[in-house]
């Protein structure tokens, strides 16, 4: 069930309320990248802009004790379709009536839902992606890796084929075949996985675009659902 509590308890239970919920998220391996939060703002005069974002983080300041506590939820995602409306709505100043902020654990399922209403965009912010950057860097990195893993076999491969032609006339022993075929076979199999590890870096560069959107938030009510 949702709850609602006053002004600072309310923000410091929603802080940890949250920090919990992304912990809980965190604890299963996923991709470096992946969608961890889902975000549905419903505009007036619009269809609901729905879209994930990779990072997401509650603030809460209060730096005149006589004043109300400062509550605002940043977000960042992908500059996609939704990027104009929000820009928009930062220059206007409009509001936006209600919105869901769903954190998602391991499975993608909403660990916390946060239901935001009376929200205001403060500012929307493009960036060149470091994500993308962070990326390529490791792209570059297991290319290095595989060109000297690739040397390594190719050389193993020249070792074993003399040390078996050594085997026919017994001038080698046979723990030192056996050596030569395990390593030939053990650099195979890391070949193999760095591949795979390729192939998973090339989807994940596929889905990170080149601009990153960071999203101010700040709202006149949050309640918080739990599943």
């Amino acid at each position: 069930m949702p709850f609602r509590l006053p002004d600072w308890t309310f923000c410091a239970a929603a802080a940890l309320a949250i920090t919990t919920a992304t912990g809980a998220a965190q604890s299963a391996p996923r991709s470096a990248f992946s969608t961890t939060v889902r975000v549905t703002l419903v505009l007036d005069s619009a269809p609901p802009a729905r879209f994930g974002a990779r990072d997401f983080e509650l603030r809460v300041s209060r730096s005149d004790p006589s004043m109300p506590s400062a509550t605002e939820i940043q977000i960042v995602k992908q500059a996609g379709a939704h990027t104009g409306s929000l820009v928009s709505l930062t220059s206007s100043g409009a509001r936006i009536p209600s919105g869901v902020i769903d954190v998602l654990d391991s499975l993608d399922q909403p660990a916390l839902t946060l239901r935001l209403t009376d929200i205001i965009v403060v500012s929307d912010h493009l960036s060149l992606s470091t994500a993308r950057a962070n990326l390529e860097q490791q792209r570059l990195s297991q290319q290095e890796a595989l060109s000297a893993l690739t040397a390594d076999y190719s050389q193993a491969q020249r070792e074993l084929a003399t040390i078996e032609e050594l085997n026919k006339t017994r001038g080698t022993t046979r723990m030192d075949l056996a050596r030569a075929r395990d390593r030939v076979t053990d650099l195979q199999r890391r070949i193999d996985l760095l591949k795979q590890r390729q192939a998973l870096l090339a989807s994940q560069q596929a889905d990170v675009g080149s601009v990153d959107e960071t999203i101010v938030l700040r709202f006149g009510r949050l309640e918080i659902g739990t599943r």
